[in-house]
């Protein structure tokens, strides 16, 4: 039975939509250990015909009405899950805009507002079999990050504790308790033990690939331990070298809690295969006089040399990031650029990441020379009065306009911050020569033709 789901004979026949399912045999998690496990559930916007008949949308009891399926974080904005969580039961496949995502506490009626975020995007393993489960895994990627979340890493290739087993792991999840069936508001988890793929592959058949697929269970005073429905896409972690990674993804079984091992899908086999699928996000672009700063943010799998390339009427400027797995933004910043050039933008990553999608940027500078409305003569108290004209601020707002005047007895200046500026301290009956200019978060305009007040 695939653990999201309830087959009613054999696996992937008949399958029925249940609620979803906790660890069995396991405990109530009371530490944030787990602070990096996430619920996926039915958006307000997904028909409740096509996000596997849950009770979609947010309540009051935050996300324990709607989840049908976990993940792990494994960037703020990352989530790795199964493939078949985004499968309905009649064959049609869920979109970004059916699912939410929560976390940042292990209590699903704690899961509201900032801990709840939207999905953008789902990559799935591009060799996922719905027939076969091989390749069961998927990429979700949130609007933003979950507060109170955390995040973990993953084991990128196999040890030979994960081949031939014996290894150590633990697994999470939420839902029904075999054989109550209730259905609890906390998360539960359980240590369990990996078998050998020998062993994998002897009690199960060819259901199970040795290359791509990991089983496990446990037997305890009150039973065996085991994933079960609704579990599907949660983690199963391990301590490798003294850091604890996800290792595997919850995926299926033959049957819950009985003796038979639950298959888990294999991280080393088969993230790198899915995360070289996943486009990097757009970088931000900032302008500045004759020049463009270029920001990239990555994931901790896209370290290594960035190019960023800037083209205007076929001529190239180009500069260079690096970013690491410690490092995971940069900048570089390209000088020279035409004014108000509409420069291509493209971002170029390290062999085996996808590339973000081409921008068009105009090149911003200092704003126009300001235009002068009306000049009040100088007052008897020594004021002047200047109105500007709104003015082209050259894709910047102006953010201050400076006006200097010179007369026989010395310079005097002043600035304003809207479209009209008093001189002051002036004397009346002498001719003051002025001119003005204008300021933009990327420079200062050149003076403007001389005007007199007097």
């Amino acid at each position: 039975m695939l653990r999201r789901t309830l087959l009613a004979c054999a696996l992937l026949v008949g399958m029925l939509t249940q609620p979803a399912a906790a660890v069995v045999n396991g405990k109530q998690i009371s530490t944030n250990d787990w602070s990096f496990m996430v619920a996926i559930g039915c958006s307000a916007q997904s028909p409740k015909a096509t996000c596997n008949n849950r009770q979609y949308g947010l309540t009051a009891d935050g996300m324990y009405t709607s989840q049908f399926c976990a993940g792990s974080l494994i960037a703020p904005t990352v989530v790795v899950t199964a493939a078949h969580c985004l499968h309905h039961e009649n064959n049609q496949v869920l979109d970004a805009t059916d699912l939410v995502v929560g976390g940042g506490t292990t209590n699903l009626r704690s899961m509201t507002g900032s801990r709840v975020t939207t999905v953008v995007s789902i990559t799935q393993d591009p060799l996922y079999n719905p027939t076969t489960q091989v390749h069961d895994l998927a990429i979700l990627r949130t609007s933003k990050p979950i507060a109170d979340a955390t995040t973990i890493g993953w084991l990128p290739t196999a040890t030979p504790q994960l081949v031939n087993g014996g290894l150590d792991v633990e697994i999470a999840g939420w839902g029904d308790l075999l054989p109550a069936g209730t259905s609890p508001t906390i998360g539960q988890f359980a240590q369990l033990q990996l078998y050998a793929n020998e062993r994998c592959e002897s009690e199960l058949g060819t259901s199970f690939s040795v290359a791509l697929m990991l089983c496990a269970t446990a037997p305890t005073a009150t039973g065996w331990i085991d994933a079960c429905q609704g579990d599907s896409g949660g983690p199963m972690t391990a301590t490798v070298s003294g850091l604890r990674v996800l290792v595997g993804v919850i995926s299926w079984g033959t049957s819950c809690a009985t003796g038979k091992p639950g298959v888990y899908t294999s991280i080393p086999a088969t993230l790198p295969t899915v995360l070289a699928t996943v486009p990097a996000s757009p970088p931000t672009v900032r302008g500045g006089v004759k020049s463009l700063t270029v920001s990239v943010s990555g994931e901790a799998w896209m370290s290594g040399a960035w190019a960023v390339l800037a083209e205007h009427n076929l001529k190239l400027h180009t500069c260079g990031i690096v970013l690491t797995a410690l490092s995971t933004t940069g900048s570089c910043k390209i000088d020279e650029l035409i004014l108000g050039g509409n420069y291509v933008i493209r971002v170029v990553p390290p062999i085996g990441i996808v590339a973000p999608p081409a921008q068009i940027i105009s090149v911003k500078g200092a704003p126009n020379i300001p235009q002068i409305r009306s000049v009040q003569a100088i007052s008897s108290a020594g004021n002047a009065l200047i109105t500007f004209v709104a003015p082209n601020a050259n894709d910047a707002s102006v953010t201050t306009r400076v006006v200097t005047c010179r007369s026989p007895y010395g310079t005097t200046s002043a600035r304003a911050f809207g479209l009209k500026l008093v001189l002051t301290k002036l004397r009346k009956g002498t001719v003051y020569r002025c001119t003005a200019q204008a300021i933009n978060l990327y420079g200062v305009s050149v003076a403007g033709s001389p005007f007199k007040v007097r």
